[in-house]
């Protein structure tokens, strides 16, 4: 069973596309909306955002066509709305939406991602967290550990 055959990858593809372009023409057709209309929906601009490639998701397979390649897009130009709307709909709750957070566990990863400039400093290293009694045998840590006693190879 293939799954990555070339209608899956054009799937991929086309709602990568979609996404890509519903962020686009959400800012650029809000950004030619009327004062009066944007001033009306001050803070709110998410949801308008949110709505706009919603609307072109929906409305383009009847102008577009529906070919595979047109649905991914109207699919991405979807997801890319919505994920707007739950994003600001959780803002107003309160909830911080910069982090993430997976089964209760932040993902705080370590230092490029958080605004570092190295990923694996002195401190920070592969065996980090790990108790001084798995690795106490071996003085560098760069050392292969798949073989060592750390865990891994014990069956």
């Amino acid at each position: 069973m293939n799954f990555l055959n070339k209608d899956t990858l054009i799937e991929v593809a086309s709602i990568g596309a979609g996404v890509v372009s519903g962020n686009f023409v959400a800012n650029k057709v809000y950004d030619l909306l009327p004062a009066s209309v944007t001033s009306a929906v001050t803070g709110y601009e998410g949801f308008v955002k949110g709505a706009i490639p919603v609307i072109g998701g929906l409305l383009l397979p009847k102008f577009g066509g529906n070919s595979p390649i047109v649905r991914g897009i109207a699919n991405g130009m979807i997801a890319s709305g919505g994920a707007k709307i739950v994003d600001s709909i959780l803002e107003k709750a309160g909830v911080d939406t910069s982090k993430f957070v997976i089964n209760g566990i932040g993902c705080n990863y370590p230092t490029p991602m958080n605004g570092g400039d190295t990923m694996m400093s002195g401190t920070d290293t592969m065996m980090s967290g790990i108790d001084a009694g798995a690795v106490d045998t071996y003085s560098d840590y760069s050392y292969d550990t798949s073989s060592a006693s750390t865990g891994e190879m014990d069956y």
